[in-house]
């Protein structure tokens, strides 16, 4: 397919029923370095800290970014509450190599209400429409 060979797509995969097995919290969390000098401090604090992530399953993406309230997030599955208390705990380890605040959003998997569910159905009827467009006019 020529969106595989172009690199459009890195891989298929499925997304299963996180509760069903055994997930109970899907937690997002937030970090705010607050004492970072310049740009290389930064890049080198969030190198350590994404590679210290990488040791826990529990990390599932590690990206940086920019909000008004973060320039690194996580978002990472948790079986009990007590065990997303433990990972947050862990991430706190890293205040020795910057000063930091984290902000957390749970969401309870077991919910019976969910406004809609991770699914990559929802980002396909986005993109295929996008694409077409786009290809359609690089051959106008």
């Amino acid at each position: 397919m020529r969106l595989e060979k172009e690199g459009h797509i890195r891989e298929y995969t499925v997304i299963p029923d996180f509760s069903k097995i055994g997930y109970g919290i899907c937690a997002f969390t937030f970090a705010k370095f607050k004492t970072i000098r310049d740009l290389d401090e930064m890049k080198r604090v969030i190198e350590t800290y994404c590679e210290r992530l990488s040791e826990i399953p529990q990390a599932v993406l590690i990206e940086r970014g920019l909000s008004s309230n973060a320039n690194g997030m996580v978002i990472s599955f948790h079986d009990t509450y007590s065990d997303f208390m433990k990972f947050q705990s862990w991430l706190r380890q890293f205040s020795m190599i910057s000063t930091y605040e984290l902000s957390t959003f749970i969401i309870d998997l077991k919910d019976k209400v969910h406004l809609r569910y991770l699914t990559f159905k929802t980002l396909a009827e986005h993109i295929l429409p996008t694409h077409s467009q786009i290809t359609k006019g690089n051959k106008e």
